[in-house]
């Protein structure tokens, strides 16, 4: 009984001290801006993505500004390296991490997350004569095949789970990592299904091609610091009122569904 009353205290105890931690907290975001960690080499087409005049655009940076705008603040985007991006929120480098975040159970231990705001399947570009012997991801599930993907994002969990009998090569950008199956020196590169569409568009067919059948889907939320309800409860209302008024819809169409965007990336 004494055992279950001291847990019971130090679960309270715990739950007040976040209480206080974030008190106050949206009124200080309003009064000091929006502080957003993104990661522009990532790969997160079209997500997020630098133009030609050096400028981060894409779906995730309007939806940014747009919180930015309902919160009557300014926008300040934090640029943090994907392999430390998930510490930086929970370091309070910034007030939520907004960049194609995938939903896992590892990193709900770590960061709070929004309702889901968009799914994607991942995909696989593989050696242009590899295109005739594979015809799915799984195929490469084998010792002789050398697979890539950007270090830190759950692509790199999906190879260890689907395909683990292959060798893997993490790599910090997704540019390198492509750029390493399309000089022969790997076999595959693993990563969301719009991204790698893309970019097998912009790179030509000549030496890559892709296996465009999804062998894996994935959420993908806002992340917010763990404990801070006021901020979490208002970015999940914040979610609800733009899929309601149908400003959601619009930015698919901008980006999902639409790719006149893209002449613009650099």
């Amino acid at each position: 009984m004494h055992t279950r009353l001291l847990v019971i205290a130090i679960f309270v105890a715990v739950t007040a001290n976040f209480s206080v931690a974030w008190a106050n907290n949206l009124e200080k975001i309003k009064r000091d801006g929006l502080r957003v960690c993104m990661d522009p080499d990532v790969g997160a087409i079209p997500f997020v993505m630098t133009n030609k005049k050096g400028e981060l655009f894409g779906h995730d940076v309007d939806t940014a500004n747009l919180m930015a705008k309902e919160l009557n603040t300014k926008l300040e985007i934090v640029k943090v390296s994907w392999d430390k991006i998930i510490s930086a929120l929970a370091d309070n480098q910034c007030d939520i991490l907004l960049n194609s975040l995938s939903i896992t159970e590892e990193r709900k231990k770590i960061i709070d997350y929004s309702t889901v705001y968009a799914a994607l399947g991942q995909t696989v570009i593989i050696r242009k004569d590899l295109a005739g012997k594979l015809t799915a991801a799984t195929d490469l599930n084998h010792a002789k095949y050398k697979l890539t993907s950007v270090k830190g994002t759950n692509c790199e969990k999906m190879v260890k789970q689907f395909m683990p009998e292959a060798q893997y090569a993490p790599f910090k950008s997704m540019p390198e990592a492509v750029n390493e199956v399309a000089e022969g020196k790997a076999d595959g590169f693993v990563f969301d299904s719009i991204s790698n569409k893309i970019t097998l568009k912009r790179m030509g067919q000549d030496k890559l091609a892709l296996l465009d059948s999804p062998f894996t889907f994935e959420n993908l939320a806002i992340g917010v610091q763990k404990g801070n309800a006021e901020l979490l409860n208002w970015t999940n209302e914040f979610l609800a009122k733009i899929r309601k008024n149908g400003v959601k819809n619009q930015l698919y169409q901008k980006w999902l569904k639409n790719v006149d965007w893209l002449e613009s990336v650099r």
